[in-house]
């Protein structure tokens, strides 16, 4: 605006110059004044025009240097955390109540993983659990309380997208509601300040907002729950807040477990490493320390290579094998010495033990625990159930008739079944199975010696029946009980010798890739794909997503 003023104002000059020497008379030396005069306001004019461009051009190219394009996983990451947890809560996105399904009836999934490994805790310092989750003064106390002072940071467990910014006046006081990509919602109670503002986008460890004593609460402090679906979930099921990390990688929530006290742990033969960072570690240090790439740790946690470490923070690190030594026993045992090893012993589940802590604490492992008492590692365990963990569990030790086989071995049953059979034929009760996770029809009927056909008929189903968690199917009538147990016998030993060297493989989803890719991949057809991972053939892949492919 500037500059055309001062061309306006030259233009204006060299008219009145011009004018003015028009008056006088001319002389002999002013006949090439007026051609002077217009090429000079001619030079000065296109001065300015080109100063005008390139100052033009100059910011319409400082602008263009600032844009940075997103590279497709960044895009999907992007719309996933506007749109957290979509193909479970739907358009489900209500900003009042806690429960978003409040008075509502939805159909809870049979199982649903939770991805846990990018889990920050909420609170900077030391940890400090002033009242655990459970019945509280004829109350229910759906949460954890995290010891904080006024003032202090708060930070998000996970990404996701804050769903409630509210006041409780009788309740949580100023409070948070956030949900995140891997399904969880978690709350944030007694707040004094909020950082974020309702559909703000939050990434794991950020600062939402800083501690408090509002609403109803005797002290500072932070009120702390996890939910899924709108149910309250123990937060101690999940995080180990003595040491600030998950107990595992994924979390198993089952239908119907939600109120029920049971830990249902995904429990692996391997033990994470975990590392609290120091004043002055790098990412570069951590790696060198424990033979790994900055790369691998920044995958693991969900890092970049810029991102800051906090003094404090746990840095998941890899994760070691848990193996149990075998001890080689002499071949001329004593009858007493082998009724002293066949001697079963049980451990009784106390609240928050998983298969892989029960396994380390008797220096075995998962898969000897899963042998030994008939379960798989996913298998739910209820607090006060027995396992066996050395021995010959009660169930798999045939008792004697007379008093001279008082110790029976496991060989030994082979040779006293037929000629029992042969003199005293009972009728056995017909043989049910209990449906597993990830079993089918084809695979039970393999197990038991039938046909699909035959299966579907003994049960009034169909062949496209879905199979429930702990469903019973009646797999062989009553004259063909006793070849159903032979067949039973010989599918659980050779399940038991293939549990050591089968693992479930789960793939992490990529940018392009496809359930006929990863199938391929992995040697299994679509339908197999879909069938462990409860999706269908036209299901959407969200980058990131932990697909079971074995």
């Amino acid at each position: 605006m500037d500059q055309i003023k001062l061309l306006l104002t030259i233009v204006c000059c060299l008219f009145f110059i011009m004018s003015a020497n028009g008056k006088e008379p001319k002389k002999k030396g002013d006949v090439l004044l007026p051609a002077l005069q217009t090429q000079l306001m001619d030079r000065q004019v296109s001065e300015l025009m080109a100063d005008k461009v390139n100052v033009g051009t100059n910011v319409v190219m400082e602008s263009l240097a600032e844009v940075e394009y997103l590279s497709e996983d960044d895009l999907f990451e992007s719309e996933a955390l506007r749109f957290p947890s979509d193909e479970l809560y739907g358009s489900s996105w209500d900003t009042t109540w806690v429960n978003p399904f409040r008075n509502k009836e939805i159909e809870m999934p049979d199982t649903f993983n939770v991805d846990c490994r990018s889990f920050t805790i909420p609170i900077d310092g030391e940890v400090k659990v002033t009242s655990n989750y459970g019945p509280r003064r004829r109350r229910m106390h759906r949460g954890i309380d995290l010891k904080v002072q006024v003032g202090d940071t708060i930070r998000s467990a996970f990404s996701g997208k804050v769903r409630i910014k509210g006041f409780e006046r009788r309740g949580y006081g100023y409070y948070l509601v956030i949900r995140h990509t891997n399904g969880l919602e978690t709350i944030y109670g007694h707040l004094s300040k909020f950082l974020v503002s309702e559909n703000d986008i939050v990434k794991t460890g950020e600062p939402i907002a800083l501690g408090g004593n509002t609403g109803r609460s005797t002290g500072s402090h932070l009120h702390f729950e996890t939910r899924f679906l709108g149910q309250a979930l123990n937060p101690n099921n999940l995080i180990d807040f003595e040491n600030g990390v998950p107990h595992e990688d994924f979390y198993a929530v089952y239908k119907n477990n939600t109120q029920q006290r049971t830990n249902v742990y995904t429990s692996t033969s391997e033990r994470i490493v975990y590392h609290r960072v120091k004043k002055g570690e790098t990412l570069g240090q951590i790696a060198l320390k424990y033979k790994t790439s900055v790369n691998e740790l920044c995958r693991l946690n969900g890092l970049s290579r810029k991102s800051t470490l906090r003094i404090g923070q746990s840095i998941r690190c890899g994760t070691t094998s848990v193996r149990a030594t075998k001890k080689e026993e002499p071949a001329s045992a004593s009858i007493e010495e082998n009724t002293s090893q066949n001697t079963a012993l049980y451990h009784k589940v106390q609240t928050n033990e998983t298969l892989s802590s029960i396994a380390r604490q008797y220096g075995t492992t998962v898969d000897a625990l899963c042998r030994l008492n008939n379960i798989q590692s996913t298998s739910p365990l209820s607090i006060g159930q027995e396992l066996c963990y050395k021995g010959m569990p009660k169930s798999s030790v045939k008792k004697a008739d007379g008093p001279k086989n008082e110790v029976a071995s496991v060989s030994d049953k082979k040779t006293e079944a037929q000629p029992e059979n042969k003199t005293s034929s009972k009728p056995s009760s017909t043989v049910y199975h209990t449906v597993s996770k990830g079993e089918t029809l084809g695979r039970i009927a393999s197990q038991y010696g039938t046909s699909v056909d035959e299966l579907c008929r003994l049960n009034g189903i169909s062949k496209t029946a879905t199979l429930r968690l702990g469903q019973k199917l009646r797999c062989q009538a009553d004259q063909t009980a006793n070849k159903a147990n032979d067949n039973i016998a010989a599918a659980s030993s050779s399940k038991s010798s293939q549990t050591k060297s089968t693992k479930t493989v789960y793939y992490r989803v990529k940018a392009g890739d496809t359930l006929g890719a990863i199938a391929r991949k992995h040697g299994v057809t679509v339908d197999r794909l879909c069938e462990m991972n409860s999706i269908t053939s036209t299901t959407i892949l969200k980058v990131g997503r932990s697909l079971r492919c074995s």
